[in-house]
């Protein structure tokens, strides 16, 4: 099995705080009343969008005669995630068979993964409805 993760969206830049010293000729009100208000402030958004990054996996891996029965071989599929504390959802954004290269994919209305979430934080896909035996598979897991 390959895996190769991907982050959806890049990282919050690290907070960088505004101080009243680099302010040398500003009025009193802005370097005791704004200031503080306004690095409070940039601290909340900071800490909301370290929370909201997701994630985006790319997983291949074959199937072999145990595809249709969860928690056997391929099964699980482990994903931990990269860069996030935690997350609520997983979702398959796509579907690619490897094996056949004029098929189309599986269709997305016929795939469907059963997860759990790990001890450890990690996504533990246990089974993925509407698999072939012995099939190569292209997935786009998206966790947030």
């Amino acid at each position: 099995m390959k895996i190769i993760q991907k982050t959806l969206a890049p990282q919050p830049p690290s907070l960088r705080r505004l101080l009243a010293e680099k302010f040398e000729n500003a009025e009193e009100w802005f370097t005791q009343e704004f200031l503080p208000q306004f690095n409070s402030f940039a601290t909340d958004v900071s800490n909301a969008l370290q929370r909201t990054v997701a994630e985006e996996r790319v997983i291949e891996f074959a199937t072999n005669s145990n595809v249709t029965t969860a928690d056997a071989s391929p099964w699980p599929l482990i994903i931990k995630p990269q860069h996030m504390t935690g997350f609520e959802n997983l979702t398959l954004t796509r579907v690619e068979n490897l094996t056949d290269a004029s098929a189309a994919g599986v269709s997305s209305g016929a795939v469907w993964p059963w997860w759990t979430k790990g001890p450890n934080g990690e996504c533990i896909v246990r089974f993925i409805s509407g698999l072939n035996v012995d099939s190569k598979y292209r997935f786009r897991f998206r966790l947030d």
